[in-house]
């Protein structure tokens, strides 16, 4: 779960196959509940059985990877990556900015909505707020060098319609010139 996308979909019917295994006689027809779900679903210590929401459970797993890459554990997977995307040289900056940009991509998506967004920065440590604050401005760098190669682009475009128009108005003048000089070429030469 921690390294493999699974739809909350999925997460769903598990649990469904969980309460219906906890809640079903030998039949297949459906029975009353005696325990609610979230009773259920406490820790042994509290008086539950200890079974986990498997919502949390991935999104808590998710967040373990990403702290331990944004920290710096030494994993060997976080040494790989850092190994194979993280030495920084001028042909490497891009690919940086891309795997900043992946990260926050795929650390977002695994958020649902800014409810639990808000639930998760106040269970993060300080590191993973800087974290995150690192991936949205490398998102929005990456932003600006998109909007800075647009704008550049448009000014050569301008600066091509420009150079064109002053080309084909210089042609313009210099056929004016020639037709106006053997106008009176001819002119001189008839009086």
């Amino acid at each position: 779960m921690s390294v493999t996308w699974i739809n909350n979909d999925l997460c769903s019917k598990i649990e469904g196959k969980i309460r219906s295994f906890l809640w079903r006689n030998s039949s297949d027809k459906k029975c009353m509940h005696l325990v609610n779900w979230d009773t259920i679903a406490l820790p042994k210590d509290c008086g539950g059985l200890g079974i986990h929401d498997l919502r949390i459970k991935k999104l808590s797993l998710q967040v373990k990877r990403i702290n331990c890459y944004l920290n710096g554990i030494s994993l060997i997977w976080v040494d790989l990556v850092k190994v194979k995307y993280l030495h920084l040289t001028i042909g490497n900056l891009f690919m940086l900015l891309m795997l900043g940009n992946l990260l926050c991509m795929l650390f977002l998506n695994y958020i649902l909505s800014l409810d639990q967004l808000l639930a998760m920065v106040a269970m993060f440590p300080f590191t993973m707020i800087i974290g995150l604050v690192i991936c949205f401005l490398l998102l929005s760098l990456i932003i600006l060098t998109l909007i800075w190669w647009i704008i550049i682009l448009m000014c050569i475009i301008c600066y091509i319609i420009t150079v064109g128009r002053l080309f084909s108005i210089i042609l313009y003048a210099g056929n004016l010139c020639r037709i106006n000089h053997k106008h009176r070429v001819a002119y001189t030469v008839r009086r």
